[in-house]
């Protein structure tokens, strides 16, 4: 369940914050990096159960989930800057007295 909805939040804010154009990349580009980052994680679990027992490992796993998450916390919060209007504006004359013919 948890993994699920980890999905979503991370495609939806690839998906708010990416131009179109980019877009594919952004999301090949997170892909590639959560599939990296679980399998490191499942190599570096075996050994850490070993020399560090399965409560161990679980706290070590839990210690560096909460790091990253605080560290990533800055980028992924921090204020969007505006977009820019793109309301016309209205012609300006170049005139302020009436013209006569």
């Amino acid at each position: 369940m948890a993994n699920a909805l980890q999905s979503l939040a991370i495609r939806n804010l690839i998906h708010a914050r990416v131009p179109p154009e980019t877009r594919g990349r952004a999301f090949a580009s997170s892909s590639a990096a959560l599939n990296g980052a679980n399998l490191t994680g499942t190599a570096l679990a075996g050994p850490a159960a070993t020399s560090l027992g399965g409560a161990g490992a679980l706290q070590l796993a839990g210690a560096g989930t909460l790091l990253v998450s605080l560290a990533a916390a800055s980028v992924l919060f921090r204020p969007q800057p505006a977009e820019p209007t793109t309301h016309p504006t209205p012609p300006v004359s170049q005139s302020t007295e009436p013209t006569v013919d």
